[in-house]
């Protein structure tokens, strides 16, 4: 599937990219992201969320090239372990995609000032369960790997525990409220900046392992 080096470079550059698209369709510098009205959706303008649209969608997919090297690592823990991680994989990510193009669906309801409400309560259902279950898949597939990671029956080193996903995210939510400043611009691409520092992290660690017979 091409080289571990070229792979893994792509799909840590779509996640910069990515990151840089979620601030662009969430970004407010009022913040108030924790009050779920979606009303800092406001403070975002048209032009920046159709840029930001697109080039989340366009994107996010390239993870992909990252997380099937990634998934080699498990190998471990059995000769099926890897296919099916990788299936975890697409089935998150194309969840990332449906929330990330739903956003702008979010963004004219908010912006209906007359009926901004009422349009909400009855928009969440399409958008609300999808952050949900990505959330919750995220957690379960961190805390999974990290516990295997940790007893060492992977290719990671231990100290790739440190770069799962919620580690960095929950020193995001720290910042958001400590730091509102920084805290308002992580957050927004929180889950796409933690998937980058997940990438990073596994290209240092497995730079030298041999994955292709694996």
């Amino acid at each position: 599937m091409g080289s571990f080096k070229t792979m893994m470079i792509i799909s840590i550059v779509a996640s910069v990219l990515a990151s840089i698209a979620d601030v662009m369709i969430l970004y407010s510098p009022n913040g108030g992201y924790h009050t779920m009205d979606y009303l800092f959706l406001r403070d975002v303008p048209y032009q920046r969320l159709v840029i930001g649209h697109f080039l989340g969608i366009l994107t996010i997919p390239a993870y992909l090239l990252g997380f099937w090297w990634v998934s080699r690592a498990l190998a471990p823990l059995g000769k099926h372990i890897p296919g099916r991680a990788f299936g975890v994989a697409i089935f998150i990510l194309i969840l990332g995609v449906t929330y990330h193009a739903s956003v702008g669906m979010i963004w004219l309801l908010a912006n209906d000032l007359e009926h901004s409400t009422e349009l909400l309560a009855k928009g969440r259902i399409f958008f609300e369960p999808i952050s949900n279950i990505l959330i919750v898949l995220v957690m379960i597939f961190s805390t999974w790997l990290g516990a295997w990671i940790y007893q060492q029956k992977t290719m990671f080193p231990r100290w790739m525990v440190w770069f799962l996903p919620v580690f960095p995210f929950l020193l995001f939510v720290a910042c958001y409220l400590i730091i509102p400043v920084i805290g308002n611009v992580l957050i927004p691409a929180g889950f796409n900046i933690t998937i980058g520092i997940f990438l990073l992290a596994s290209f240092l660690a497995l730079k030298d392992q041999d994955l292709i017979g694996n």
